[in-house]
């Protein structure tokens, strides 16, 4: 039953967060996709309205059916990984992370699908950096957390639960 809640809120969290990138790319493109940049903090952070028909920088330019593969492989390993999880507040983190990494690709996955470009529309000017939007956010703190988690918080036996579990074998010494 633990399980099966901690699946709901998941699902809720996820839908959330989509919605909220979703209304947040909505708003972008109302607001500045005419081209008219809106300057946050000046030579820090703009809002520059871009349609990347791409990932960072513009590359693989028209892989749209690339990324879509990509992202849907993605989105089943997260859906395994989170049935495999135990239960169990030590797992909560890598539960969390696979909820937000989830909603982080659906959400760029929806724009690849229904647009064939994903809407990014935040410019940190400061860096030479890629415009992105809120599923890039989601994406890449989510990935920071998991190679945090990885390396500071789980030891191997912590993932133990990922590997095959051997059949056993007939004992033939009945001989």
């Amino acid at each position: 039953m633990k399980k099966k809640i901690q699946y709901i809120i998941g699902i809720i969290v996820v839908a959330a967060l989509i919605a909220l990138d979703q209304i947040s790319k909505i708003l972008a493109h109302n607001a500045f996709a005419s081209g008219d940049d809106k300057v946050i903090i000046k030579k820090i952070l703009e809002f520059t309205y871009l349609e990347n028909k791409g990932a960072a920088w513009g590359m693989f330019a028209g892989k749209q059916f690339f990324f879509i593969a990509l992202t849907v492989i993605l989105i089943f390993a997260v859906i395994f990984l989170l049935i495999k999880l135990p239960e169990g507040k030590r797992y909560t983190p890598a539960r969390i992370i696979s909820w937000v990494l989830l909603a982080g690709a659906v959400g760029n996955m929806i724009d690849r699908i229904a647009f064939g470009y994903v809407r990014d529309f935040i410019n940190c000017v400061f860096i030479d950096f890629p415009v992105f939007n809120v599923a890039d956010i989601y994406v890449s703190l989510s990935m920071v957390a998991l190679v945090i988690f990885i390396l500071f918080f789980y030891k191997d036996k912590d993932f133990d639960f990922l590997k095959r579990k051997k059949k056993k074998e007939p004992d033939n010494n009945n001989e």
